[in-house]
């Protein structure tokens, strides 16, 4: 007999879902050991960490993965990996360790951290000069309610009724 068919190979995992907890002042830590990759224009192909955050008033913000366990790649996308407007690896006081100065305008962006090929525990810090970095935009205003219908046509006087 002939042996069974074998099972079609396990889809690719999704790319990551944009994490929202990043903000001025604030350190963010985790690992993208085994973590999908965002599949990001220019990107490498190793596991990636993708927070996604809003500009409310536009100015400098530095990224500094100088406390991260393997060399960082830092990149800054417009919304939906739109276009790369930032990048930085290897710059920087800590050698293999990015620390990105980006100038962002008000609007939506992601930040990505891969690593140069690798993949490891990251600690990334971050600086607002500026620049307002909110968890997310403003929610847009609730639309105005229709327009009420027009009143119905008065209605004409009646004749007196005759006995």
């Amino acid at each position: 007999p002939s042996p069974p068919p074998q099972s079609p190979p396990p889809p690719s995992p999704p790319p990551s879902s944009p994490s929202t907890d990043i903000l001025c002042g604030r350190t963010v830590t985790g690992s993208t050991v085994e973590a999908p990759s965002a599949q990001a224009p220019g990107s490498y192909a190793a596991g990636d960490a993708v927070y996604q955050f809003y500009i409310s008033q536009g100015g400098r913000v530095t990224f500094n993965s100088c406390g991260s366990a393997f060399d960082t790649y830092l990149r800054v996308y417009t919304e939906g990996f739109g276009d790369q407007v930032a990048s930085c690896d290897d710059c920087g006081p800590c050698n293999t360790h990015a620390v990105l100065d980006a100038e962002l305008n008000v609007g939506i962006y992601i930040l990505l951290i891969e690593g140069y090929y690798t993949e490891g525990t990251y600690t990334v810090t971050v600086e607002c000069d500026s620049a307002i970095l909110n968890y997310a935009p403003p929610s847009v205003p609730p639309s105005p309610p229709p327009p009420l219908a027009p009143p119905p046509p008065p209605s004409l006087p009646q004749p007196p009724l005759r006995p």
